[in-house]
């Protein structure tokens, strides 16, 4: 008897430390049973919000069956790059969503604007994509920005600042079903002691990075051993403040799930382009700056960044202010 009362005895304890060691993965699994795939696919900002915002997409065949497979939940959009004879669902307002492939950029403008014109519609521009390429201040950007049947042109990886035509938008949190529910279980945490200051973490120097990126250029700063997700995530929600570089391009998945834990990036990102959409809730920095702030724990002083930026809700209102009571988005 008294022997089978100590194997229960450590049945419990390696239990209650394998909770302990994936209390994210758990609390995720918990938080799906209870929040429909829907909800948590809009909840937060993510790179695919663009498709989910949108009524129509122009990208390849491909890229558009990966976004039916991965949103089955959600009514198929007007394929207007696949499909024959698509164009004439498209109405005034609708939001239009465009990869950043330079062809894809091309036919909305040489063969969907025509369209658009002859029926005198305006859109709502999104551009964005997951995965590179992405968009560029080229001369066919410059042509978006004075095409008259575009109302106004959201932009993920934002290349304008201060154009009345032009809205900065957010890459956000990874868009994976499996992260999506990790994210939501820890926003519904409630605080933990803010016992880092400045986090560290490893942050890979990809090969085609030029020699120059800070990630090259310093690398011994981030010469890091790889974390799991859940000491990753736990890293950030006791840091105050963490390193969060441009990695393949300016915005990218750090700068959001710091934010969502409460703890503020300090970057290197360009801060005239990007502080339309952190505001305060960012640190800027030049590349010198970070190094020597890592190396000699510089003075910073913490405040909560604002974590609506990591929800869609906060981003849906912002491009209906933008537009104003004049035009009311169907999203």
């Amino acid at each position: 008897m008294q022997y089978r009362r100590w194997l229960w005895c450590i049945l419990f304890v390696v239990l209650a430390y394998v909770v302990y060691r994936h209390r994210a993965r758990f609390c995720a699994t918990i938080e799906s049973f209870s929040t429909t795939a829907k909800e948590i696919d809009t909840f937060f900002v993510h790179p695919r919000s663009g498709y989910l915002l949108s009524k129509h997409i122009v990208c390849s065949k491909h890229e558009a069956q990966k976004y039916q497979t991965r949103f089955p939940h959600v009514a198929k959009r007007n394929k207007l790059f696949t499909t024959a004879n698509s164009f004439h669902r498209i109405r005034n307002n609708d939001v239009v969503y465009v990869h950043t492939d330079p062809p894809m950029i091309r036919y909305f403008l040489d063969t969907i604007v025509p369209y658009l014109k002859k029926q005198r519609i305006k859109v709502i521009l999104f551009t964005g994509k997951e995965t590179l390429p992405q968009v560029r201040r080229t001369a066919l950007s410059e042509r978006l920005l004075r095409c008259d049947q575009i109302r106004l042109w959201i932009s993920q990886n934002p290349i304008y600042q201060n154009h009345p035509k032009y809205f900065a938008f957010p890459y956000g949190v990874r868009s994976s079903r499996r992260m999506l529910n990790i994210y939501h279980a820890y926003y519904r945490r409630s605080n933990v002691s803010k016992t880092i200051f400045l986090s560290n973490m490893a942050q890979l120097a990809h090969p085609h990075l030029s020699k120059d990126h800070i990630r090259r250029k310093h690398k011994e700063l981030f010469h890091k051993d790889k974390l799991t997700i859940e000491e990753y995530m736990d890293t950030l929600h006791r840091s105050k403040f963490t390193v969060s570089t441009a990695g393949d391009r300016e915005d990218c998945y750090r700068h959001y799930e710091s934010i969502l834990m409460g703890c503020v990036p300090v970057s290197n990102i360009s801060k005239p382009l990007y502080e339309q959409i952190f505001g305060d809730s960012m640190v800027f920095m030049s590349d010198d700056e970070l190094d020597a702030c890592v190396k000699n724990k510089c003075e910073l002083t913490y405040q909560k960044p604002n974590r609506d930026i990591v929800l869609l809700r906060y981003w849906k209102d912002q491009v209906q202010q933008r537009l104003g009571s004049s035009v009311t988005l169907d999203w």
